[in-house]
């Protein structure tokens, strides 16, 4: 298991979002956010970060999409506060850590899943852990 550090988080967050362009937009599967598309690729903004920061776990979450009968989209849980309950735990340095960014990524997500482009939600998790913007004004 990846341990997943504030600074981890913040550099693979601007490098997706370097890779995508802080334009893009998430587009919404049967109107539902999803960790992983139907290939078992990442979908969502958070989706990408757990991809490319614990690819074990994010391929566990992907099953789990897929459900009891490998029916893509029969589970949703793509709110990252929820995953614990979900019983998918990511590795964090502290227990304070992780509530900041989990917290963080919560707001991102939020700002992606209300049509919200990728580097809006990038200076949403930045500006809800104390730093600077990189794309206009949090």
């Amino acid at each position: 298991m990846a341990t997943f550090t504030r600074e981890a988080v913040l550099k693979t967050l601007a490098d997706i979002v370097d890779e995508y362009g802080a334009d893009h937009v998430y587009e919404y599967s049967n109107s539902q956010c999803y960790y992983s598309d139907a290939d078992g690729n990442p979908s969502c903004i958070v989706g990408h970060v757990i991809y490319r920061l614990d690819p074990e776990t994010f391929a566990r979450i992907y099953a789990w999409e897929n459900g009891e009968n490998g029916d893509y989209g029969e589970r949703t849980s793509c709110a990252v506060r929820s995953l614990g309950n979900e019983g998918f735990e990511l590795g964090w340095e502290s227990e304070r850590e992780a509530a900041s960014i989990i917290d963080a990524l919560g707001h991102g997500q939020a700002t992606q899943d209300l049509g919200g482009t990728w580097g809006e939600a990038e200076d949403t998790v930045r500006a809800v852990l104390g730093e600077a913007p990189r794309h206009g004004e949090a």
